[in-house]
């Protein structure tokens, strides 16, 4: 898949894990494109490193740092991964890379003929999840109650504030 796909998703991941905050959310957006950036990186640099930033080998010591820290956000890279074993056809199936090359027999070229479809059912069902937890959302903000507006007694006091004591 591509980068906005696992940036995308993996902010939706770190939302429905309950995180609302919009810095941490870009966290988790950059924690899920990992990945590619070590790949494109390396490879700007001369060094072909694909299949070890695609395998748990590296993945794993992220996470394991990152539920420490925040582990709604942790995540985005896990799910990078497993993204990507059924859309790529080679390199991302090297779960244990350098250590084992043992692969799983599954994956399509996401950019020809049915991969194009899968890929393009990939967006269609993220963005309908990112609409329907949206939508879910909206609604449970409409099912709260709404503030009750203070009114003032009879004796003309005024209204309490939240943050002093009642006077009685």
């Amino acid at each position: 898949m591509d980068i906005l796909f696992h940036a995308a998703s993996a902010t939706l991941l770190g939302r429905v894990l309950g995180e609302r905050r919009p810095s941490r959310l870009w966290l988790a957006a950059g924690i899920g494109v990992i990945p590619d950036v070590v790949s494109i990186t390396g490879r700007l640099s001369g060094v072909y490193i694909y299949s070890f930033a695609h395998s748990l080998t590296f993945q794993l010591p992220i996470v394991l740092i990152l539920l420490l820290l925040n582990w709604r956000i942790a995540f985005g890279g896990l799910l990078h991964i497993l993204m990507d074993i059924p859309t790529h056809q080679y390199a991302t199936t090297y779960l244990f890379y350098p250590f084992a090359k043992w692969n799983l027999p599954v994956g399509i070229a996401w950019y020809q003929g049915i991969g194009i479809m899968t890929w393009a059912l990939l967006w269609i069902t993220l963005v309908a999840l990112i609409l329907l937890y949206w939508m879910d959302q909206k609604a449970r903000d409409n099912l709260r109650p709404a503030p009750v507006p203070c009114v003032k007694a009879l004796e003309e006091r005024a209204c309490p504030s939240p943050h002093s004591p009642q006077a009685d």
